[in-house]
């Protein structure tokens, strides 16, 4: 698929006529059934667990067919945080790291993670430490550096991916490790919508869980634009990550749709980041059900 930028096509003055709207079809497509017995979206990833009755159940966080956001002030290690829920996703020996993190239904699927943002020797630092950690070296983890490109390109990049790639179909987890680098004005209510509009249609159609990644005003709790309201507005989970010092991030369910998991901490050891659950005192048990 040839890359446009469609800030250049042009009409020559001529309005584009708009295509007719089948509102007939629409309505019995999307008309919802409410004797249906629907199941719960499958679980993508979950943090810690909480009890029920005596029972203990996973804290689902990332479901498939839906986004969440990893927000935080810059270097507040928030990639760091991206890295260990895509080798927990993963699986292999990640659980070294974090035995809290469970990652669900992931075998055979393809891992998307885009970094728009850093050059060639951070970027690839970056996607190596999910292969540190998970050491298999899946051959389903692509990682992509979208930097030089223009945002409209990063979008219908990420666009074929999903539409058109050999991936399409079989993904079961995308990260957008920079959101926010997909239009030219996060400011502007036009291309944030859109954004939105597009994440939530990717997910939809692929049944897969995007983790995006949003930086925050310096100092403040509120997201950067109209982007980053729009984008948690709508997502399934917002997680927070705080620096805390040069080592040690706090990170905090700031929204969850489902039961919200713990405090925890991660702690960054020869580079590579540790779920440290010392914010949480929760009983450990063997056996739990992934959906309270």
């Amino acid at each position: 698929m040839e890359l446009v930028n469609i800030d250049e096509i042009k009409t020559d003055g001529k309005p584009i006529e708009e295509k007719k709207i089948d509102f007939d079809k629409l309505h019995d497509e999307y008309l919802v059934d409410l004797a249906e017995e629907l199941k719960p979206q499958p679980v993508a990833i979950s943090i810690g667990e909480s009890e029920f009755q005596g029972k203990f159940y996973a804290n689902p966080v990332c479901s498939y067919g839906d986004f969440s956001c990893i927000v935080g002030e810059s270097k507040a290690k928030k990639s760091f945080l991206k890295s260990l829920l895509v080798a927990r996703y993963i699986g292999g020996y990640s659980k070294d790291y974090a035995p809290e993190i469970i990652g669900y239904l992931s075998e055979g699927k393809y891992v998307i993670d885009i970094d728009t943002e850093q050059g060639p020797y951070h970027s690839q630092k970056t996607f190596r430490r999910v292969g540190y950690m998970e050491r298999t070296n899946s051959n389903l983890y692509k990682p992509f550096r979208l930097r030089p490109l223009s945002p409209t390109q990063r979008m219908q990049f990420i666009d074929w991916i999903f539409n058109e790639s050999a991936y399409k179909n079989n993904i079961g987890l995308l990260v957008i490790d920079g959101i926010a680098d997909l239009i030219h004005d996060i400011n502007n209510i036009e291309e944030s919508t859109m954004i939105v509009q597009k994440l939530m249609t990717w997910t939809e159609k692929s049944n897969c869980h995007i983790i995006n990644v949003l930086h925050l005003n310096p100092g403040s709790d509120k997201p950067k634009g109209h982007l980053g309201t729009f984008v948690m507005q709508k997502a399934e989970s917002i997680i927070r990550v705080k620096r805390e010092d040069s080592e040690r991030s706090s990170v905090t369910a700031d929204y969850a749709r489902n039961r919200a998991f713990d405090p925890f901490e991660i702690k960054i050891n020869n580079g590579l980041p540790y779920y440290c659950n010392e914010l949480s005192n929760i009983n450990k048990q063997n056996s739990y059900k992934a959906g309270f």
